[in-house]
């Protein structure tokens, strides 16, 4: 169990450094509320595999379902952290604009 943390933890420090260039095209196209709503979306996703997570934990007859969930949850993080770079991307720019 603290192994997959520990392997978890890794991939999301590695993870969390995303460029522009990898990040949704739809999240660069969204507005601020939109993409509230999905950072909302998603810490919901990341609930539910929380949950799933918890329910797996410990049962080694389950441990292909833990990782698939696992690997799941990296997934849903990595979305999350792209939607809340567009959202500051957004911010930035209306800051420039209002430089201007």
């Amino acid at each position: 169990m603290k192994k997959c943390l520990s392997v978890l933890l890794g991939v999301l420090l590695l993870l969390g450094v995303g460029t522009p260039a990898l990040r949704s095209p739809v999240a660069r196209a969204a507005t601020m509320a939109e993409l509230e709503q999905e950072v909302s979306r998603i810490e919901a996703e990341i609930a539910a595999n929380k949950e799933k997570l918890t329910e797996f934990a410990g049962k080694k007859e389950d441990e292909q379902a833990y990782l698939d969930v696992l690997q799941e949850q990296i997934s849903v993080v990595q979305k999350k952290a792209d939607t809340l770079n567009t959202e500051i991307e957004t911010l930035d720019n209306e800051i420039v604009g209002y430089d201007n």
